[in-house]
């Protein structure tokens, strides 16, 4: 598998607490980093669907890094979830720099959405604080 770092910046369902949490743990062990911001990039959500995507934009994604201790057994899990397999997929997989609350700086797979054709339907809204909530 490609050299890709071990940890993963999540703004959404995968989030510890949030719904899909359970995915972010049956892809194997790992530690909860902690908070991080990732900036050029707006959020928005998905209504019926209820999760967020982000794309390249002038705002600041906030989120939680996770270290899994095993990428190769924790990326199909997470790409399934992702929808990579899918044609065309719901996002893309890049390797993007965030910073944590410390101010150090981390190089972190972050989940891209690119269904282009669904971001011009109805039920897409603008998360302007790029924070995603679960209520």
């Amino acid at each position: 598998m490609m050299d890709l770092p071990a940890y993963v910046f999540v703004y959404g369902t995968l989030k510890p607490g949030y719904r899909n949490y359970p995915v972010a743990l049956k892809a194997g062990p790992h530690d909860v980093v902690g908070r991080a911001t990732l900036k050029g990039f707006t959020m928005f959500g998905l209504s019926p669907e209820f999760y967020p995507g982000i794309t390249e934009g002038d705002g600041v994604i906030e989120g939680v890094v996770l270290k899994y201790h095993d990428m190769d057994t924790a990326l199909p899990i997470l790409d399934e979830l992702e929808e990579l397999h899918l044609d065309p997929p719901g996002y893309r997989r890049d390797v993007l720099t965030v910073h944590l609350e410390d101010g150090s700086l981390l190089d972190c797979i972050v989940y891209i959405y690119i269904r282009q054709s669904r971001l011009q339907q109805a039920g897409i809204y603008s998360i302007p604080t790029g924070v995603w909530q679960e209520d």
